[in-house]
């Protein structure tokens, strides 16, 4: 009796754990993985240390790839979800003063000009980074909607501002939706977006999204790229859906392995309750 309710308890904690799983499963990320390749690529040439000849490259990359036959939507971003690639900065936002001794955390990224629309991020009120958004021009930011709900809950936070350094202010020009950066079970910190064209770094996630599936699109892009420069290093492509999968491995191993172990408890458990009954007849077929 002790074996089967021990059993039983197991089974129950199995299936928690499994519904739990399915409902993880149904979490939106923030973004939409159908269709989208990842790749991480790095520029080592001492020439892309000036800023306006890497900002060039970027801007030729995105060319090149959004000329190819099936991509609807090409970007880069510094950090990309589900990667575990952080970016945490401390910053000073308007309106607010952090208590004494302490410095507002937030995850800083910076992204291309089309990094929402190739991820399918909605934009929640302003507008997206363009190509005016270079160099010379102010310095710009989208935020996510966690951001905007903390500081300004009953104000748009499109016209607000940031800063680093207090002479030089960042004008907020929209805000997006919460992206799930870190896993679908986590919630990250407020975040921030900055133009890729305004600081750009030398190395950097690229994301393309295309009409369907197209197995030969990575070699495809990688190609794009060697034609713009030979020397850049491409490395860990692979799917958005396949970054989903693998981001809930840790939760599905534990759902499986619990209840692969409360089923084989039962089995024990009914062989056990049978081999009892079985003995108690035998001990019994003579009174019988």
């Amino acid at each position: 009796a002790s074996e089967l309710a021990l059993s039983l308890v197991l089974l129950i904690g199995a299936g928690l754990l499994i519904r739990s799983f399915v409902r993880l499963q149904s979490v939106a990320p923030g973004f939409t993985a159908d269709n989208v390749l990842s790749m991480q690529f790095v520029v080592s040439d001492p020439k892309y240390q000036d800023q306006k000849v890497l900002a060039g490259f970027y801007h030729e990359v995105e060319t090149h790839i959004t000329h190819l036959p099936g991509v609807v939507a090409e970007g880069a971003v510094s950090a990309l979800p589900l990667t575990g690639s952080v970016g945490w900065e401390g910053i000073h936002v308007e309106g607010y003063n952090p208590p004494p001794g302490q410095e507002l955390q937030v995850d800083q990224r910076d992204a291309s000009t089309d990094y929402f629309r190739t991820m399918q991020i909605p934009l929640i009120s302003g507008r997206f980074f363009s190509d005016q958004d270079n160099l010379e021009s102010l310095k710009v930011a989208i935020i996510d909607q966690k951001f905007a709900q903390r500081f300004w809950p009953h104000h748009d936070a499109v016209g607000k501002h940031l800063w680093f350094d207090p002479k030089k202010p960042i004008t907020i020009v929209g805000v997006v939706g919460v992206v799930k950066q870190y896993g679908l079970d986590t919630d990250g910190k407020i975040a921030t977006y900055f133009p890729m064209q305004q600081g750009p770094d030398r190395g950097t996630f690229l994301v393309a999204r295309s009409s369907s599936d197209n197995p030969g699109l990575s070699n495809a892009i990688t190609r794009e790229i060697h034609a713009v420069d030979p020397a850049v290093v491409i490395y860990g492509i692979r799917t958005m859906n396949d970054r989903l999968h693998d981001s809930l491995a840790r939760q599905r191993f534990s759902s499986t392995m619990l209840g692969a172990f409360a089923s084989f408890a039962l089995l024990l458990a009914a062989v056990g309750l049978y081999g009892v009954m079985s003995y108690l007849v035998t001990q019994s077929t003579h009174d019988i």
